[in-house]
């Protein structure tokens, strides 16, 4: 029995059927072109957001470190002004039991009074000094932990952004698949 194509392609059914076909390829086709940019641009913003995300982790870990070391430092200092004030308040210690033992070098011991007195203001000074940076270190260290959560909530909300895109990338990657399914299969039926 043989088949008359130019009888077959003379009957509407058959033109339609075939026209459906290859706008069904090309529909086909498009879709998968549009699915891999999409795919590429969704990819390109991950690999972005990522980059975002080491930065911010940096830049924290960094700011952290630098304010532990301010802390540090000047914690140290606050020490050496303290050990500095204690050994100017034994120099006047000793300053007021020399006046005591000795009343013909009065004159000398008032001196070295006054030159330790003047020693333990400047000393003074400097711990209020010292204790004002302190309170300035504290009051950054305190700024430095709320920058430090305010990057976590960012980088939190840029993981869940992240998480968002890779779902939304998978759910546009399987209707694409699905769709070629159907397509190939009803490309392998019969003809009629």
């Amino acid at each position: 029995m043989a088949i008359d194509v130019q009888g077959e392609f003379r009957r509407p059914l058959p033109l339609i059927l075939a026209s459906i076909a290859v706008l069904g390829w090309l529909v086909a086709g498009y879709s998968m072109w549009r699915a891999s940019a999409e795919s590429t641009e969704a990819a390109a913003q991950i690999r972005q957001l990522e980059t975002k995300v080491a930065a911010g982790q940096a830049a924290l870990e960094k700011a952290a470190r630098d304010g532990a070391d301010a802390a540090k430092a000047l914690q140290a200092a606050l020490d050496k002004a303290n050990h500095d004030l204690a050994a100017t308040q034994a120099k006047v210690a000793e300053a007021q039991s020399a006046i005591e033992k000795a009343g013909h070098e009065r004159d000398d011991a008032l001196t070295r009074l006054r030159a330790a007195q003047q020693d333990t203001a400047q000393s003074q000074a400097k711990v209020g000094d010292l204790q004002a940076a302190l309170d300035k270190a504290h009051e950054d260290q305190g700024n430095v932990a709320k920058q430090l959560d305010a990057a976590r909530q960012q980088v939190t909300e840029t993981q869940a952004r992240l998480t968002a895109a890779e779902q939304e990338l998978a759910a546009r990657a399987t209707p694409a698949t699905s769709n070629q399914a159907p397509a190939t299969s009803d490309t392998n039926a019969p003809p009629r």
